[in-house]
């Protein structure tokens, strides 16, 4: 599953759920499966109840337009997390050079200017 698709459609919502009974209107829901439990069997739950995409692996879901069948739910939500933390690190590395930036150039201005007169 490219990574980028994942991030992509995770945007697009307000957020991130992996349980239905407490999914909120916009959030992207995430189907795990485990020995005990198989979220894919929530999926129409999911989207009943507003989901604004749903990452699922059966493939029953896959002509509609608000689910992406992914291979493994948890994986796709790994690599997600990843994903979204890369971005996140790179858009702080940025704000942060930009006002080191704009504090170096008022640094300057000030101990550059004359000094007021004394009275």
């Amino acid at each position: 599953m490219d990574t980028n698709l994942l991030l992509d459609k995770f945007l697009s919502c307000s957020g991130v759920s992996i349980d239905t009974r407490s999914i909120r209107q916009g959030e992207l829901f995430v189907a795990l499966k485990g020995p005990n439990f198989d979220g894919n069997a929530y999926v129409e739950s999911a989207l009943e109840k507003g989901a604004g995409h749903v990452f699922c692996e059966d493939l029953r879901y896959s002509g509609l337009k608000k689910v992406t069948i992914v291979e493994d739910g948890l994986l796709s939500l790994q690599k997600l997390a990843s994903a979204y933390r890369q971005t996140w690190r790179a858009a702080t590395k940025s704000s942060l050079r930009r006002l080191l930036t704009v504090l170096s150039v008022e640094h300057e201005d000030c101990t550059n200017s004359q000094s007021a007169p004394t009275v």
